[in-house]
């Protein structure tokens, strides 16, 4: 089995998407599915985005379908971070988690998921559209991990090099 991005809805719409008077939450959750639809066509990745539900949520999680990816509305009462947690404590190093809340990256990390940032995230689809539009090829910036080991050796440690190596396949 390939990787599993799991996207924390509201904190990248948050993130990224500006907000727009004359654009409802709705309409700009829906352009985000949307791009996120086109994004896993073309990189075939199984790709779940969980919204929180715990304000208003039903009693049950409300779970639908679309094109590639499937949508996921935690239930009343727990948050998105929470069922997020829990999926990515049963994927464990097959997760990649977008989030930009530091308290659930920790989280996310302790299991042994990869956390990648909102910004670089979109970034990262940004230029996959833009590739699969123009049919051109984009040249990736060097990306600095941190994870620079003091001391004589600088191989990085087995489970870092899986992380870091899952993170480029974004």
């Amino acid at each position: 089995m390939g990787i599993h991005v799991i996207v924390d809805g509201y904190n990248l719409l948050y993130s990224h998407f500006t907000k727009d008077n004359y654009a409802s939450m709705e309409v700009r959750r829906e352009e985000l599915i949307g791009r996120l639809q086109e994004y896993a066509v073309i990189k075939r990745f199984k790709l779940t985005v969980v919204f929180d539900g715990w304000k208003n949520g039903s009693q049950s999680e409300y779970k639908e379908d679309r094109k590639n990816i499937r949508i996921i509305y935690s239930r009343l009462g727990e948050t998105a971070d929470d069922y997020i947690s829990k999926m990515a404590k049963v994927e464990k190093d097959k997760a990649v988690v977008i989030t930009c809340d530091n308290g659930l990256a920790d989280r996310v990390k302790n299991v042994g998921s990869s956390v990648v940032k909102c910004q670089r995230f979109m970034d990262r689809v940004d230029n996959s559209l833009y590739e699969e539009c123009a049919g051109c090829q984009i040249l990736e910036k060097d990306v600095d991990f941190n994870t620079r080991k003091k001391g004589p050796s600088k191989r990085l440690s087995r489970r870092k090099r899986s992380q870091t190596s899952m993170v480029r396949k974004l």
